[in-house]
């Protein structure tokens, strides 16, 4: 089993990423992140993303600013499953007009 994530930022390309059974991703703006992340409302490690043999899960590695799963935030170090076609929202602007994302990723399982 495998998994796709498509990894969207602002004035960048969408890019995808392969997950395979046991692999774990980490989104951030660190340089140990697996997914870099060039903004400064996400956090040097912001979000793992993992594929068991059960399916997709993701966890809030206690960010700042939190992650959204489905408009719906997530807790802090709680590993959550991710529906298939699930939508993550990382660092969502709360103050002010702006709601913008800083990055958003959807997973699905990959043929």
């Amino acid at each position: 089993m495998r998994a796709l994530i498509l990894v969207e930022m602002r004035g960048m390309p969408p890019r995808t990423h392969v997950l395979k059974v046991g692999e774990t991703v980490c989104l951030g703006r660190g340089r140990e992140a697996t997914i870099r992340v060039d903004d400064a409302r996400v956090s040097r490690q912001h979000v793992n993303i993992i594929l068991t043999p059960f399916g997709l899960e993701v966890e809030d590695l206690g960010s700042r600013n939190g992650t959204l799963l489905d408009d719906k935030p997530l807790p802090p170090l709680v590993r959550t499953p991710i529906n298939v076609a699930g939508y993550l929202t990382l660092a969502r602007e709360r103050r002010g007009e702006s709601t913008s994302p800083a990055t958003s990723a959807s997973a699905a399982p990959s043929p």
